[in-house]
């Protein structure tokens, strides 16, 4: 089995070689805590984050240069992440059939959480 948001394996009941299963586990926690992901926006319209950038890094940086606003879809999973935009243009944060959506103007840094299902909200 593995964690729900972040996909993390679990030691499972009589499972030896208890020490792998955990140290994969503790090198994926560090990078979800302080690792930055890339994210390549110049192709423009939406761009969509994968489960794997999502869930492995705790600040999605937005690069290239697209010709005009464009919208980051998130994963639809539950979690606080942090989004630096350096594109040059306005992003318009959203996951899934957006309900709530954020925008997020070039060059600023600001947290925002997903619900997982519709909604995005940033946090101030």
């Amino acid at each position: 089995m593995a964690t729900t948001n972040f996909d993390i394996d679990e030691i499972t009941s009589g499972q030896s070689n208890t020490h792998t299963t955990h140290n994969d586990a503790l090198v994926q926690i560090d990078s979800i805590l302080g690792d930055i992901t890339d994210i390549d926006t110049a192709a423009g319209g939406t761009i969509s984050v994968t489960l794997a950038q999502y869930r492995n890094a705790v600040v999605l940086k937005l690069t290239g240069a697209p010709g005009g606003a464009f919208t980051l879809d998130l994963p639809a999973v539950s979690r606080s992440i942090i989004i630096h935009n350096t594109s040059g243009q306005t992003a318009t944060v959203q996951t899934g059939t957006p309900g709530n959506t954020e925008s997020l103007a070039d060059a600023v840094i600001s947290s925002f959480y997903s619900t997982g299902v519709n909604d995005v909200y940033k946090v101030v």
